[in-house]
């Protein structure tokens, strides 16, 4: 028996998400409408088949799927789909897309806050900057990275053992790289670790690399200015902004809260 799998999008009333017909020789069409309520079967079929074709390298039919089973229940998102849908828009080059998701669903669910689209979306920007094109309302891809390195110190640290980042020989002696990666939650931990894992090699190209290196020290000057004057020629410039605005709003917001001192004054992560 051959059974095909289509989903069609809906918009003609609000509790239909999407229209699921199967093809069975016995019964000829079925159409079955999937409202608020679908079955938890049906998400774990999908989210296996997503994983099974990634791992066939068929990047980009994984990121459909993946956009089906958030389209399914983005608000919840049962699986998690979130944590990995960015890999796969990586892989496939849907770049902008990428980016239009975040811009859509961060408002509502602090996606900044998660490791992987933070890293993500920033070099996403990175490459369509390299293409000469420049998504409007995004920030400079070099603004977005640094946010991300201010914000999950953690994954440079663990770059490094796949890695090695050249003109940066004072990372151990860094409060942000050094002592807050240290503090940093488990919870927290284990995203960074996977998305390490998936994205390694998409961070050491050499492009990459260069571009990653500029930010690390120009994140280095601007928080703990005095533990690099060999980097920095203004020794004594004022607290950047940003660094007061994160703190504030990762203490209120984010799931994953760790204490630390990264610059005078105190901040709590």
């Amino acid at each position: 028996m051959h059974t095909n799998l289509v989903f069609i999008p809906v918009s003609t009333h609000s509790l239909v998400h999407v229209v699921l017909t199967t093809n069975d020789r016995r019964t000829g069409n079925i159409w079955m409408l999937l409202s608020t309520f679908v079955p938890r079967g049906l998400f774990v079929a999908l989210f296996r088949y997503v994983l099974y074709i990634g791992m066939r390298g068929c990047y980009r039919s994984a990121l459909d799927y993946c956009k089906i089973l958030l389209s399914l229940d983005v608000e919840d998102d049962p699986l998690a789909v979130l944590l990995m849908v960015d890999h796969y828009a990586l892989l496939s080059g849907q770049y902008e897309w990428l980016i239009s998701l975040y811009e859509w669903l961060n408002p509502s669910r602090n996606l900044y806050l998660l490791p992987n689209f933070a890293l993500s979306v920033a070099l996403s920007a990175k490459f369509l900057r390299d293409s000469r094109i420049q998504p409007s309302g995004i920030r400079d891809a070099d603004l977005l990275i640094q946010d991300a390195l201010i914000l999950f110190p953690g994954f440079v640290t663990r770059l490094l053992k796949h890695a090695s980042i050249g003109n940066v020989t004072n990372l151990d002696r860094s409060i942000l790289f050094g002592g807050e990666v240290q503090r940093e939650p488990e919870s927290l931990g284990r995203l960074l670790d996977l998305y390490v894992a998936r994205t390694r090699h998409l961070w050491t190209s050499p492009d990459v690399q260069t571009w990653l290196e500029s930010n690390v020290e120009t994140v280095l000057i601007l928080v703990e200015p005095e533990k690099c004057p060999e980097l920095s020629t203004q020794p004594h410039r004022p607290t950047d902004s940003r660094l007061m605005e994160y703190a504030k709003r990762y203490t209120s917001e984010s799931p994953h809260i760790c204490g630390g001192q990264i610059a005078k004054p105190v901040f709590w992560w």
